[in-house]
């Protein structure tokens, strides 16, 4: 591999090179209980040898290449790199930048289970450098426990939850050791030419900033993790992994400083999870850009509302002022989803759409009005006065604080709340023209299934194939079983024709449509959902000024 000569190919060398590296006994630090840091003298390359881990040797290629998506601007097997240090705290440093178009500073901070990378770039030329990335390297040279060669122990995040690599569509480019694996925004054919270049990208996306490797045996963690990533990359040559930090766009003069970290802990997958909660928000704190990337083929700024800062909602009115109000209810759902599913299911489903359209999404209101289960246990239904005013004041706010786009999307839609719905969003439509309101129901959005008498149901065929696609672990179809005892259930003052949906001891209490054990799938659920997000975003764009 380090004498293939096709496109790309030498910006592994960086990885390859380490494997035969091994450290120097003694090393200060390791009394320490720190990592312990050796740079390499002319070369991108840093050994750690982690003493809390046994003292396992690990390579990091810090950087292997720094690129913006039109092209490649620092070949580090070219390049030569002087370090400094460790100094007296462990850290290692390097400045690199002999003139010309670019120059980077770099620090390399350790502590007792992982290395902070603190790295600063800095455009020299008269360009705009769009979506400027680092290609970080963590290579376990010498810790034989963390070398997966199957990914079956490798980890990125998908839809919110840890994903096996092992069970990625791999797409074998012309090196076929290697995967790239995109931000779920990421429009295909978008990406940079440095991941182009490799005809090795997956089309399964992520939703998170890391990448993580558990050992063999259970117990510790190897993990690459940034505030926000280019793209993701493993290597089954080397059971290396890389979470490319970005850096912004990088304008003329101008310079961004990224702060990626490097974990070698002791630990299982949850608690890393757990971990990386509280640490992206040291990350992004120590984030300086020097400008947000305005992507092309990429969703602008986006999150919950009650987890943004305010300079994140700045930005976010800044590139897409969209706000997502999801509407729901506490109502039963059957016996195998969760109580408040009308209202999770929209928020999910706006959550999807802000990927792609940028914007906001409000807390879900779990308050809802009207249909057939008032009477049944688990359900909180209000009348309409109560509930409208909270909603049409929110509308209010959302246009003042300057939102040019408003989405009132219900989970919950029997004819009380679909027109209440529909008359807010009119309403406030008069109150504030200049801005657009939308509000609406998911089944408005999607085609029926042939055969099927209606767009949407109630825990049955279609939310239950829905559940399927957003979050798996809120069905539970299991537990659609006859028996129940009619003492710990209630039933609604006028109940429906269905004897089925009534009769507390049928598998089917509470489900208005078809059965879902027989009928729901997440084949059905992906196909709807990847409606109702497509059509909604389309509409979405289509009513933001230009």
């Amino acid at each position: 591999m380090v004498t293939d000569q096709r496109p790309k190919a030498w910006l592994l060398v960086g990885c390859l090179t380490m494997a035969g590296v091994r450290f120097a006994a003694g090393a200060e630090g390791g009394a320490t209980g720190r990592i312990v840091l050796e740079p390499e003298a002319g070369a991108m390359q840093v050994r750690a040898r982690v003493p809390a881990l046994g003292n396992p040797v690990f390579a990091l290629g810090i950087p292997e290449t720094i690129g913006c998506r039109e092209a490649l601007l620092v070949n580090f097997p070219e390049a030569r790199v002087e370090w400094q240090g460790p100094d007296a705290q462990g850290v290692v440093s390097c400045s690199w930048g002999p003139g010309g178009r670019i120059s980077y500073s770099l620090r390399l901070v350790p502590s007792g289970d992982f290395v902070d990378v603190d790295m600063t770039i800095r455009n020299h030329t008269e360009f705009l450098w769009r979506e400027v990335f680092a290609f970080n390297c963590l290579n376990p040279i010498d810790a034989p426990a963390f070398k997966d060669w199957r990914l079956e122990r490798t980890y990125m995040s998908k839809q919110g939850r840890p994903f096996r690599m092992s069970e990625t569509a791999r797409v074998e480019g012309h090196m076929p050791t290697v995967g790239f694996y995109l931000p779920e925004q990421v429009a295909a054919g978008t990406e940079s030419v440095f991941v182009r270049g490799f005809g090795a990208t997956s089309p399964d996306r992520t939703d998170g900033s890391w990448i993580v490797t558990l050992s063999e045996p259970a117990g510790s963690y190897m993990a690459a993790a940034a505030m926000q990533t280019a793209f993701l990359f493993d290597n089954l040559d080397r059971c290396c992994l890389h979470a490319a930090p970005s850096f912004g766009d990088i304008g003329p003069g101008e310079a961004s400083t990224t702060v990626s970290r490097l974990y070698l802990a002791k630990g299982t997958l949850e608690e890393f999870e757990e971990r990386l909660k509280t640490d992206r928000q040291t990350l992004a704190s120590r984030q300086k850009w020097a400008r947000p990337a305005k992507f092309s083929g990429i969703a602008k700024p986006h999150g919950r509302m009650e987890e943004m800062s305010p300079d994140e909602l700045e930005r976010v009115l800044d590139t897409a002022p969209i706000a997502f109000v999801p509407v729901g209810t506490f109502e039963h759902h059957g016996w195998h989803l969760p109580v408040c599913f009308d209202g999770i299911k929209a928020h999910a489903l706006c959550e999807r759409v802000a990927e792609r359209t940028g914007g906001t999404v409000l807390p879900a209101f779990f308050y809802g009005t009207g249909g057939g289960h008032v009477g049944y246990k688990w359900t909180v239904m209000l009348p309409e006065a109560q509930i409208a005013p909270l909603i049409e004041a929110t509308l209010d706010h959302l246009a003042r604080q300057g939102f040019q786009v408003v989405v009132l999307l219900t989970g919950h839609y029997p004819k009380e709340q679909v027109d209440m719905v529909h008359r807010l969003a009119a309403e406030a439509q008069k109150r504030h023209p200049k801005a657009r309101f939308i509000g609406l129901t998911e089944p408005e959005i999607t085609t029926a299934q042939p055969g099927d008498p209606y767009g949407g149901d109630h825990a049955a065929k279609y939310e239950t194939s829905i559940a399927l696609a957003l979050n798996p672990d809120w069905v539970h179809l299991g537990q659609l079983t006859a028996g129940r005892d009619p003492n710990r259930v209630t039933l609604p003052e006028t109940p429906r024709n269905e004897a089925s949906t009534h009769n507390p001891a049928h598998p089917l209490y509470a489900i208005h449509g078809q059965d879902p054990r027989t009928t729901a799938s997440r084949d059905l659920g992906e196909k709807l959902v990847g409606e109702i997000v497509s059509r909604l975003a389309e509409r979405v764009t289509n009513l933001l000024p230009p």
